[in-house]
């Protein structure tokens, strides 16, 4: 006792019989060392209710205050038996023997919640200061996501005639009914062309620094022109092209009219990314991550939650850090230990020699779904992307009760859009003069 203040109490909860509920397992023993400054007076209070009417409070206690003073208590100098009809006549044999107990018993008990909620609440505000707040959408003041400029994008997203053969559209790699990726390690094009690296999720994508692994565009307006006209992906020959397609359409002249008012002519290659960068630019997927941050600590599991702690201890934070959990920064593959690739990631951007496999960060978000991993789409499963990224980036070897947690943390990351974002939008019919597709 310090000040009037119960400071420090340690004591060993030892089992007992068991009483009426039988059925449940003896405790185990355990040491319970609380720190907390509380009010003796209170703990008064508590233990003369406790002692008038036992069976009235106890059911309104902590359940776990409940189990322990039914079956179990320390042994000793006070024995404390089941809760029967002989209560008062076995028990309480001594009234200040009885309210020093539950001195100690509700201090030691009571403070075990109060504490994990306290580090609950540090741990919030913790990841907060770290990721910070995800925006419902990714703005862009200069290509505002008006109503009719996302409708219109989240139709060319989806139609196949912005390719050669009619077969291919943005929705062919960056499915929105599968979390923004196909699913493979790199995905078919033209004539079944595959590229040397794995398609990314374009969900949260507009959070990013830059664009494809190397990080070649700036932004999204400028990567929906690349796969367009890439002769392995949607293989159409030129700008105009594609022009011609989508004036051939009768159904998008009134949506790309709505969509860029005053714009002349409002039909134009540059236009067509601008609606898919502004449809993607609302494709943001908020989590239970997300509402742990926010104070819902209940949120996350207890698993999730020691995740989240290693996660940031362990040093992941270094490169997935910001709101989207990465996509903020370039980095080399391969900062500690070297990582075998042949890909020389952003150099083959810049020529310089400190950018050989670099790479840019992805973002963790979705991460459960959005597998296979890394740049090559060589890594098939979390837990190993987990593994490998701390022994080559952070040189640091996890145990498989940390790669768990953290896989755990990760699932709090799956998040979804606006839901009336992923339905499949109603497309435009084509016209008399609309291209045939071109296998060629």
């Amino acid at each position: 006792m310090h000040d009037g203040n119960l400071l420090l109490i340690q004591s060993k909860m030892c089992r007992l019989p068991c009483g009426p509920l039988r059925a449940i397992p003896r405790a185990p023993t355990r040491t319970i060392r609380a720190v907390r400054s509380t009010p003796v007076t209170n703990l008064k209070w508590l233990g003369q209710s406790l002692f008038a009417d036992p069976i009235r409070l106890l059911p309104n206690l902590h359940p776990l205050y409940y189990l322990i003073l039914t079956h179990g208590g320390p042994r000793g100098n006070f024995s404390y038996g089941p809760l029967e009809a002989s209560w008062r006549n076995t028990v309480m044999s001594s009234r200040g023997q009885f309210i020093g107990f539950s001195l100690f018993l509700m201090t030691a008990i009571s403070v075990l919640p109060v504490m994990a909620g306290a580090a609950d609440d540090a741990l919030s505000k913790r990841a907060l200061a770290i990721f910070g707040t995800l925006p419902t959408s990714a703005d862009n003041p200069e290509n505002p996501s008006t109503a009719a400029r996302v409708a219109l994008g989240g139709a060319l997203y989806s139609d196949p005639r912005l390719s050669k053969n009619h077969d291919i559209s943005c929705a062919s790699c960056h499915q929105l009914d599968r979390f923004g990726v196909d699913g493979e390690a790199t995905s078919p094009g033209h004539q079944g062309q595959r590229g040397g690296r794995n398609s990314p999720t374009s969900f949260n994508a507009a959070l990013h620094i830059a664009q494809f692994w190397d990080g070649r565009e700036p932004d999204v307006e400028a990567q929906a022109k690349g796969p367009v006209l890439n002769p392995i992906e949607m293989a159409m020959p030129d700008a105009a092209s594609v022009e011609a397609v989508l004036r051939s359409i009768p159904g998008y002249a009134p949506m790309f009219e709505a969509a860029f008012a005053g714009s002349d002519p409002s039909i134009s290659f540059d236009n067509m990314a601008l609606a898919i960068a502004a449809f993607e630019r609302q494709l943001i997927t908020p989590g239970a991550f997300d509402a742990f941050m926010s104070g819902d600590v209940t949120s996350l599991n207890d698993a999730q939650r020691r995740g989240l702690g290693l996660f940031m201890d362990t040093g992941c934070i270094t490169c997935h850090n910001g709101a989207a959990i990465g996509g903020g920064t370039f980095q080399k593959l391969g900062l500690v230990e070297a990582y075998i690739t042949t890909d020389q990631g952003r150099f083959e951007v810049t020529g310089n020699e400190n950018d050989r496999q670099v790479f840019k960060v992805p973002s963790l978000r979705n991460v459960e779904k959005t597998g296979p991993y890394f740049h090559d789409g060589s890594i098939a499963t979390v837990d190993e992307a987990v593994r490998l990224m701390a022994r080559h980036q952070l040189g640091k070897a996890l145990n498989d009760a940390e790669v768990a947690d953290i896989v755990a943390f990760l699932g709090s990351l799956t998040g979804s859009p606006d839901p009336s974002l992923l339905e499949p939008p109603s497309l435009p019919k084509s016209g008399p003069n609309t291209p045939k597709p071109d296998p060629t």
